[in-house]
Order: C-alpha cells, then structure tokens, then sequence
C-alpha cells in the first residue's frame, strides 16, 4: 500500500510517495514518486494522491510504469545516495541531462523502450544541435535509470544501447605554397624571417622554437634537440 510522507528541505515541505514492505527481517521502505514543495495537504488531498498511486502499483506487473514515474523514483533515490555514494555534482549532472532523454521518452512505457527508441532519442538529440559527447553523458545516466529499474524488477534487462564515436574527423590542412612563403618571407624582417623559416621546415611549434638555444642545435649532426612541455616527450 502507498503512503505519504514529508520532508523539511531548506523551509519547505516536500512530500514524497512511499511504499513500505518486509523482506523477512525488517521494514523497508521503497520511494515512489516525488510529488515537491507541496505545502500543507488536506486529508481530502491525500487521499485523492494516494489513489492515484493504489491503483498504479496494483497495476505495475501488467501495465508498466513510464520513464516519467520511473525517472521520478529514481530521483527521489539517487539524491539519498548523495555525500554516502555520490558526490552533489554528479547528481546535479544526472538532473541535468535529465530533461534530454525525459523529452523525447518520457511518456513511453519502460517496456517497450528498445533498440530502435534509443536509436531514435540519439538522432534527436543531434538533431538539436548537442555533440556525441553530451549524446553519450545523456545515455549514460539514462542507463543508471535503467540499471535502477532492472533492480527494481519494473524491466527484466537493460535495453541495448550503442555509444558515438567521440573521435573526432581528420580536416584536410591547407598548406602554403612556395610562392605563398616566398611572398611572406618578402614581408619579414631578417629575424622574422629565419624564426618563420624554422618553423616552416622544421615543423616545430612556435613555444619549442621559442625556447630553442645554441646548446640544442648540432651543426655536426644537421640536428636540433627539441624540448617539450612534457619531459616524457623531449
């Protein structure tokens, strides 16, 4: 049977929808929905709220909970876990990307999200302008709501999800011709001219060639010794 009970968070009464059980040793209670800052409730109030919910969970085996309800009991939840499993910014990170995937399948019952309303949720999602790298953080946390629900029993498996490709595509570089660099080189003084030729046929960047001295260059050995930033890579 569900239940009512209410929270004090920063000088508001929230009011959340329970559902306690005994697992053979002790009571436990399970977090349904989140209903928010809703203030003083009439017995009348309560009664129509928890209505609502008695007929749902009565409901679940046969008709499944949507991504709204599900994600909804997920919140409740994942911000308990905050200071003993989580840190407060990887929770405001998953309520961020949150309303990316809530958008587009929200009403849809958790059963019947698959392969394909996945693969739909991505094209959207790229569609409106956000990278393969925010696309894949969105399905991410999606998939901490779909573990949440496997342990739940409200989905048998997680539903298949592939990740993009982060990898970034090759440009093609266009390069100067001799002409090009003779009409530069034309331009420069005599030590602008020797620093840009070093880096056009040395290929170094401008701070290697910036903090080159005598003591690396080897007139013997036609060589330069570089040096990098990094000292793995001198």
């Amino acid at each position: 049977m569900p239940a009512l009970v209410s929270k004090k968070e920063n000088g508001k009464t929230y009011w959340h929808v329970v559902e306690n059980h005994w697992d053979g040793q002790k009571n436990r209670r399970t977090y349904i929905a989140n209903l928010g800052p809703l203030g003083k409730l009439t017995k009348m109030e309560k009664r129509q709220i928890l209505g609502k919910y008695d007929g749902r969970l009565k409901n679940r085996a046969t008709n499944n909970l949507t991504l709204d309800e599900a994600w909804a009991e997920f919140q409740v939840w994942y911000r308990s876990q905050i200071g003993a499993k989580i840190k407060p910014r990887t929770y405001d990170t998953c309520l961020a990307q949150a309303g990316h995937f809530l958008r587009h399948l929200g009403l849809t019952k958790l059963d019947a999200i698959g392969f394909e309303e996945i693969d739909g949720l991505k094209n959207s999602l790229l569609r409106n302008g956000l990278s393969n790298r925010t696309v894949n953080i969105s399905l991410g946390e999606l998939k901490k709501v779909f573990r949440f629900c496997v342990e739940k029993g409200y989905l048998t498996v997680i539903p298949e999800m592939k990740r993009l490709s982060e990898v970034k595509p090759n440009h093609k570089v266009a390069r100067l011709t001799m002409g090009e660099i003779e009409e530069l080189l034309l331009h420069c003084n005599s030590n602008l001219r020797f620093y840009i030729q070093l880096l056009l046929f040395t290929v170094m960047r401008p701070a290697e060639a910036k903090n080159l001295t005598w003591s690396h260059v080897s007139i013997e050995k036609f060589s330069i010794h570089i040096l990098s930033d990094n000292p793995r890579k001198s």
